[in-house]
């Protein structure tokens, strides 16, 4: 190569980009690249169908899903439950239709079906006229599916999820995604029990997320829990799926912004983020973080104590009268749950319309069924209900579901309906009412005391049914 740069009568740019190029074709043919037909395996998921009640899915996450053989990525569990409900909608329309007009009390899938997206506390919008409640845990948008899909006649083994891969989970506690979910396994008890009068985080779950969202029913908007490395944080969000709304809140919300700091005490931040569809308004702690354990009693307090006070401040501008005396009378009936010994409130269970119980006595005529989920996928599968639907009267009512029950559980539902029976008294039944008290009547005043009375009085009502029904059964044995 040097005799041949020697002879060049010149040496510049074009000489070169020659000797590159010969250097190149000389280097190919020294190192030739080897041929394979090796192929890279696929990455391996793990999977379960729809059909698996007893897989876990507790802190896993999904990378796509296949249905009917066809494969999607998806981003979340919402974003599949999405993508499955419209698509057994486009087969047919009349099914989810039937149930956003029908009554409320028709199933209890029916609850999380309307044709009104602010009767649910976030929205997910299936076709005109027709919305889901997404804001769910996955367990509970997997019973909703399995619901869906008997609706259908559709095969639940068709609908197989991938799941990301959880050894990054379990491989050291002080990963990110770890220390978040320890975090909030810590945290989420304390600010569900601060937040008990209105169950605004009551839903939620422990996951690997920064940020625990509680919902106040109103479609889009939230209070959200987020804890960080440097910081904790409150936001008050307002993501509904229409800008103008989120503007427009935002806007009101400003001009009531020195009422609304002066009756907190504190300085938010606000951000109207004219960018983004979403609006918000934040308040956090510094000089914390969920890497350090110790820091996570004083982050408990603050999106304990913090998220509370500021979802009550903005409600007051947010809730008209009528809903904001629904959300009183929710506060006053949990309130009676929690404060008597013998009842054992599932705050978790708990809704707007629905403050569920159970009680010693009756666990022990119905007993827990382990790793056989009940229409609410708990072990127990029966829930007395307090019932508040229109803001006038409550009463409480026994709610058993049938779902995956022994032949023992059953034959103790049928002698329970021999002596009490049901008004739907079909032998292939889903839900069962065998018993409610008299009803509970609340004036305008909404005097908590008088309320714990007539509640205290339905109690006795439940005991004397308890005492009654415990009684026959033992006498046919």
């Amino acid at each position: 190569m040097n005799q041949k740069i020697a002879a060049k009568q010149s040496w510049g740019l074009p000489e070169l980009e020659e000797r590159n190029k010969e250097m190149l074709e000389l280097a190919m043919e020294i190192w030739a690249c080897p041929a394979t037909d090796f192929i890279p395996a696929e990455k391996e998921f793990d999977s379960c169908t729809l059909d698996d009640e007893n897989y876990d899915l507790t802190g896993r996450d999904i990378a796509k899903y296949s249905y009917l053989n066809a494969e999607q990525p998806v981003t979340s569990w919402t974003d599949m439950f999405e993508h499955v409900v419209k698509f057994l909608h486009q087969k047919d329309k009349s099914i989810l239709t039937g149930l956003a007009y029908s009554p409320k009390n028709n199933t209890e899938l029916a609850v999380y079906v309307s044709d009104n997206e602010s009767e649910l506390r976030s929205a997910l919008k299936i076709d005109d006229h027709v919305f889901v409640e997404k804001n769910t845990s996955t367990a509970l948008k997997m019973s909703i599916l399995r619901r869906i899909f008997a609706l259908y006649e559709a095969d639940p083994m068709d609908l197989v999820f991938y799941l990301k891969n959880a050894d990054a989970k379990k491989s050291s506690d002080a990963s990110r995604y770890e220390s978040r979910r320890r975090y909030w396994e810590y945290a989420l008890p304390i600010i569900q029990k601060q937040h008990i009068h209105r169950g605004t985080f009551s839903g939620c779950n422990p996951t690997t997320s920064n940020t625990e969202s509680g919902s106040f029913g109103i479609s889009g908007f939230s209070i959200n829990c987020v804890a960080n490395y440097d910081n904790a944080r409150i936001d008050f969000y307002l993501g509904n799926s229409d800008t103008t709304k989120n503007k427009s809140t935002f806007d009101m919300l400003y001009q009531h912004r020195n009422e609304i700091e002066g009756k907190l005490g504190i300085s938010l931040s606000w951000d109207r983020a004219d960018h983004c569809k979403a609006s918000w308004m934040s308040y956090k702690l510094d000089g914390v973080g969920i890497a350090n354990e110790s820091d996570w009693p004083r982050m408990a307090r603050f999106h304990a104590e913090w998220s509370d006070k500021i979802c009550s401040a903005m409600l007051e501008y947010l809730l008209d009268d009528k809903e904001k005396r629904m959300a009183v009378i929710v506060g006053i009936l949990r309130e009676w749950a929690q404060s008597r010994n013998d009842v054992n409130l599932d705050i978790v269970r708990c809704n707007r319309t629905y403050t569920r119980f159970t009680t010693d006595e009756m666990s022990r005529l119905l007993p827990d069924i382990p790793d056989a989920p009940s229409g609410w996928n708990t072990d127990n599968h029966y829930f007395y209900e307090i019932v508040n639907r229109n803001g006038k009267t409550t009463y409480i009512q026994l709610a058993i579901s049938s779902k995956n029950i022994t032949d023992v559980f059953r034959g103790i539902c049928d002698k329970i309906n021999k002596y009490y029976p049901a008004k739907a008294g079909i032998e292939d039944w889903q839900w069962r009412y065998p018993f409610k008290t008299a009803a509970v009547e609340m004036n305008e005043q909404l005097n908590k005391e008088e309320i714990f009375a007539g509640l205290d009085a339905c109690l006795a009502e439940i005991h004397a049914f308890e005492a009654d029904i415990a009684s026959k059964i033992s006498g046919e044995n």
